[in-house]
């Protein structure tokens, strides 16, 4: 009985395809440390990052994100990623009929994805699951092109930071430099009065 029962089951069922991709997190310059002692071998950079495990950790949860989870949706369409969204429940819950479409969409989106981090690596593997196969592909890269514009936003808008603040740095300098510069001039004319100090 649980042998005919499981294989007419088999039939019975729709596949379900997965699509999978695995994406590299590279680690900058500031996790790059350079040894100084003989024994070390020179200059042989090793990459030394204590909190490497929490930095792969924050890629995935930015990668579980809704934010970036319904930008896919609306790229690719919530009727051509599940087509019956209107007709059928995704979620058991009291308020589950007052979902929006897109909400439903979400939801069901979570389900359907794992994003894990290779054991023993800087990798992260990224899979989703669906009745078609192409949409499966085309919602895993979407996604992935969804991370990556938003990882060169923040890394962007963090270099535009720093170069604001070795502006600021550079011109703090200068005012101090003019500023000793002027002391200088006032001592060896001997000035006191304002209006002898504008002229």
């Amino acid at each position: 009985t649980v042998v005919v029962t499981v294989t007419v089951g088999s039939f019975l069922m729709s596949p379900v395809y997965e699509a999978s991709s695995k994406i590299l997190v590279k680690f900058g310059r500031e996790n790059v440390f350079n040894p100084t002692s003989p024994a070390s071998g020179g200059n042989t950079p090793l990459l030394f990052d204590p909190a490497r495990e929490e930095h792969l950790n924050s890629e995935i949860e930015i990668f579980k994100g809704r934010n970036l989870i319904q930008k896919t949706i609306n790229e690719l369409g919530i009727k051509n990623i599940y087509p019956t969204i209107d007709k059928k429940r995704l979620i058991p819950r009291p308020w589950a009929k007052q979902l929006t479409p897109l909400e439903k969409a979400t939801l069901a989106f979570e389900e359907e994805l794992n994003v894990e981090a290779v054991k023993k690596s800087d990798v992260i593997e990224v899979t989703f699951q669906n009745e078609d196969p192409v949409v499966a592909s085309q919602a895993v890269n979407s996604l992935i092109d969804a991370f990556l514009a938003h990882h060169l936003v923040v890394h962007k808008q963090s270099q535009q930071y720093s170069f604001f603040d070795e502006q600021v740095t550079l011109l703090e300098k200068k005012l101090r430099d003019s500023e000793k510069k002027l002391e200088n001039i006032r001592r060896e004319n001997n000035i006191t009065s304002l209006e002898e100090q504008k002229s």
